[in-house]
């Protein structure tokens, strides 16, 4: 049994963990080009069943690592749409100070 919590504790620190470098380099560049979205869209999708399987099984570690990963994708979700495709159209708007009409 010790074996079995030692390999399962690992395993979800990779998991949350594995998430941290792409939340940083989306902070630190603002940028996501080489992001797939679609991806992140079926993590969370996956990590929300995850979670409903560790209520089910009444397992609060699958719980609680998926509950962390679940925060950390939604988090690079959110800050991917934002720089992908909010930020960007922000940046082709014309600005106030734009005189087209000389």
């Amino acid at each position: 049994m010790l074996v079995e919590n030692i390999i399962g504790s690992l395993a979800s620190f990779f998991i949350v963990a594995s998430l941290i470098p792409q939340l940083y380099q989306i902070i630190i560049t603002k940028t996501c080009i080489d992001v797939s979205l679609e991806t992140y869209i079926l993590l969370i999708i996956a990590q929300v069943l995850w979670m409903v399987y560790g209520i089910i099984k009444n397992v609060i570690e699958v719980f609680i690592c998926n509950l962390i990963s679940l925060l950390l994708s939604i988090l690079i979700l959110i800050f991917g749409i934002y720089y992908k495709y909010i930020k960007k159209m922000s940046n082709n708007e014309p600005h106030e100070n734009d005189n087209h009409n000389i």
